[in-house]
């Protein structure tokens, strides 16, 4: 039935905020779109990373989608600005890790604790700024290391509204990060990793 559905006809729904359409464009062009991103960035993680976020970007801004424009180019766009975003980020990475050797191994133990010290307050200034569930549900699972199940077992919530909550905190927290220019580089690889967010979370829609 989905294959009977146009591209056209899918976006619309999807503009007025339909999740059904929404995951038939997802597994419609899921594996077109992978393989297009593995063709330069030669990692199968770094490519199903831009695969989500494209199809997140997708979501995102779906009330300024244009139905009769060619979906399948603008999804293509938007993966291939995700692609020069991976190169930069990955440039940017490389530089870290050589200024970091490049380091006297006796400073290492004072900048350890510097940036451990502004990781903590980074964090914790981010993580003030969240309502008080969203806060809470973030904090059991990421510093205390519980599971969905757990989470919603303790909180008598459904797995669904963890999935969610998470999801806005780790946005809100990045969003908090970018927007703070006195970040270090330390400093923003230690919350950018603590940060990362498993596929199976961004896309709790398509289970």
């Amino acid at each position: 039935m989905s294959l009977l559905l146009t591209d056209f006809t899918l976006v619309t729904r999807v503009s007025n905020g339909d999740e059904r359409a929404f995951r038939i464009l997802f597994h419609r062009y899921r594996n077109k779109l992978f393989r297009f991103s593995l063709r330069y960035v030669k990692s199968t993680a770094a490519a199903e990373d831009i695969l989500q976020d494209t199809f997140l970007k997708i979501w995102e801004q779906r009330q300024s989608l244009q139905p009769e424009l060619n979906f399948e180019a603008y999804l293509f766009r938007i993966s291939r600005n995700q692609i020069f975003n991976e190169f930069k980020k990955s440039a940017y990475h490389a530089a870290f890790e050589q200024f970091v050797s490049q380091n006297a191994a006796e400073h290492q133990q004072t900048e350890s604790e510097v940036v451990s010290n502004d990781y903590q307050e980074i964090l914790q200034s981010a993580l003030e700024r969240l309502p008080p569930q969203r806060r809470q549900i973030f904090q059991l699972s990421r510093m205390e290391g519980l599971s969905h199940e757990e989470i919603a077992q303790q909180l008598n919530i459904s797995k669904n509204t963890i999935k969610v909550q998470i999801n806005k905190a780790l946005k809100s927290i990045r969003q908090s990060l970018e927007m703070n220019s006195e970040v270090s580089v330390p400093v923003f690889l230690l919350v950018s990793r603590m940060l990362y967010t498993p596929a199976s979370e961004l896309f709790f829609l398509l289970e």
